[in-house]
């Protein structure tokens, strides 16, 4: 059996390179969420649906700061969905979530005193 090898054009090899910077720098996460304070898998749920609603409304790519993916755990063969982001969709994230407790408004504060007007 002979496989055949199609060349990828230069515009799907700069779009993948791209892609991969932006990668780079979604370094938080799910359970980076839940150490911030978020309680609830709901609440979670509804801080990420905001904040995707409020990126897509500056007419940013979100998949540059916000991405889904599956993680399958070996042992058992589940597969759960985990979100990665960048530190900007963190923040987002945190202010955009409803959660009730102190550990969020010390997040919000600290991440509303960073603006200098």
């Amino acid at each position: 059996m002979n496989i055949i090898k199609y060349p990828i054009p230069i515009n799907e090899i700069i779009s993948r390179f791209n892609d991969a910077v932006h990668d780079i720098e979604l370094r938080y996460k799910t359970s980076d969420l839940y150490l911030a304070g978020i309680e609830t898998e709901s609440d979670l749920n509804d801080a990420i649906l905001k904040t995707i609603h409020t990126l897509r409304l500056a007419d940013l790519d979100t998949t540059h700061f916000i991405k889904q993916i599956y993680v399958t755990d070996i042992e058992s063969g589940k597969t759960s969905i985990d979100w990665r982001m960048n530190k900007m969709a963190f923040f987002f994230v945190i202010l955009n979530a409803e959660s009730q407790n102190n550990l969020i408004f010390q997040w919000k504060k600290k991440i509303l005193n960073t603006i200098k007007i």
